[in-house]
């Protein structure tokens, strides 16, 4: 079957639902254009007679359900009819002239659009890759467009690591990688030269996992088969990452929370650790943004923007507003004006987009673990971080016989597994620490 090679496409908001197309009776090399609709048919808007650079006359505002929702300009044989704007008749192919083939070709690329425009992730690379079903749809081109997805929803930190990751790959493998290409042997491979680049077990996972999604993404839009697909049980397996949680004891965090050299910056960032642990060991992400609308019946409840958008499930996490808690937001948050948009703490807007957002926690963060790491030297703690709260509450509720399910639901966990696989990692450490007790005969 021919394969109509995409050279451009428009995008508008609302759609047409009928259908009428004829292949040209006069081939040549110039292109065709064929505007997909949503529906079951296609809208047929104009006939499309055009050298492939011209600029052609396409509704650039959503002014009715006529307009398209996207111009893909193919070359080849083949044309649109009808007028501009307007739907046409449905007609039944006609039975010369290869018109079959043509609009079973066309029927195919009015369902990947309309797939991609319902998920609401439309991309040109996007639609390449689905439509690709061979040898020019490329990993690259695959996680180009996943890029330009996340970009589009505001996803710094996804973005920015898919960005890290076409680097990686097409350091190791070129510009031009073929889903084909990506087998057991070549992920193997591809682990030993990011080993050798001195990439930690920890980013080999994260570089993996999202491999391994766009794997999926190929594997279910038909590009590559089961039996390719190079992930899983007797194939590729992700390495684990290593990544040493660290969690304080009662008697740690106390030192840790109560040490003062009489800067401001060392107890505001000390505060803020503290009431990070307090509040269910909540991330700065979300502390940075909570408002006075999150308290509700003396409760703090919030739901992760980790989660927000990949969980079926919303989840929301109740933390009690505790007297330590009000005194830190007295001290260093913006007082309670009444407005339930307000925002508790004082280093955000509000008003910032995704990319804003994630520089400012992540700067956040970095002041914050400067300043914990003074506090761990000057009191002899091992190194803390921001993410020790999150594991110290965990740690001290289990240490302290608190129910499992209780923990689960705090930390705002999907289930107990996840939990239980959570929390094994402190519980080997104290049991190391409590068989080193047995022979401690001095």
């Amino acid at each position: 079957m021919h394969r109509f090679p995409i050279i451009s496409i428009f995008v508008c908001k609302s759609y047409a639902h009928t259908f009428a197309y004829r292949p040209s009776k006069e081939p040549s090399k110039t292109a065709d254009y064929v505007q997909v609709f949503k529906g079951r048919n296609f809208g047929a808007v104009g006939t499309g007679r055009t050298q492939g650079e011209e600029k052609r006359l396409v509704p650039r505002e959503d002014t009715s359900h006529t307009q398209p929702q996207a111009e893909i300009l193919f070359h080849g044989a083949g044309a649109v009819k009808g007028g501009l704007g307007e739907p046409c008749g449905k007609q039944e192919p006609q039975a010369h002239g290869g018109t079959l083939e043509h609009r079973e070709q066309l029927l195919n690329h009015q369902g990947q659009v309309e797939a991609l425009a319902e998920r609401g992730d439309f991309a040109f690379d996007l639609l390449s890759v689905r439509l690709g079903r061979c040898s020019t749809a490329t990993v690259n081109a695959a996680i180009k467009a996943k890029t330009e997805e996340l970009k589009r929803n505001g996803q710094a930190g996804t973005y920015r690591s898919y960005h890290a990751l076409l680097t990686a790959v097409e350091e190791f493998a070129g510009k031009d990688i073929p889903f084909s290409a990506v087998t057991v042997d070549w992920l193997n491979r591809c682990g030993r030269f990011w080993t050798g680049q001195k990439k930690s077990k920890s980013t080999l996972s994260v570089y993996f996992k999202m491999l391994k999604a766009i794997m999926n993404r190929a594997k279910a839009d038909g590009i590559i088969k089961e039996a390719h697909f190079p992930f899983g049980r007797n194939r590729f397996e992700i390495p684990s990452a290593e990544g040493r949680k660290l969690a304080l004891t009662l008697e740690q965090i106390k030192r840790l929370v109560t040490y003062t050299d009489g800067r401001e910056e060392t107890e505001l960032y000390r505060d803020m650790w503290f009431f990070s642990y307090l509040c269910n060991g909540i991330n700065f992400r979300d502390m940075l943004y909570l408002t006075y609308g999150n308290i509700v019946g003396g409760e703090i409840c919030f739901v992760r923007a980790k989660t927000m958008n990949t969980s079926k499930q919303v989840r929301t996490i109740r933390a009690v507003l505790t007297p330590e808690m009000r005194k830190i937001m007295d001290r260093w948050g913006n007082p309670d004006d009444g407005n339930p948009g307000t925002l508790i703490f004082k280093f955000a807007t509000g008003k910032e987009d995704g990319f804003a957002t994630k520089h400012l926690v992540d700067t956040v963060i970095q002041k914050c673990n400067k300043v914990l790491g003074r506090i761990a030297e000057a009191v002899g703690l091992p190194p803390v971080t921001t993410y020790s709260a999150r594991h110290s509450f965990a740690t001290v509720l289990k240490r302290s016989g608190t129910n499992i399910s209780y923990i689960s639901e705090s930390l705002g966990h999907s289930n107990l597994a996840i939990t239980e696989n959570y929390l094994a990692s402190f519980e080997r450490d104290e049991r190391m620490r409590n068989a080193q007790l047995l022979t401690k005969f001095d």
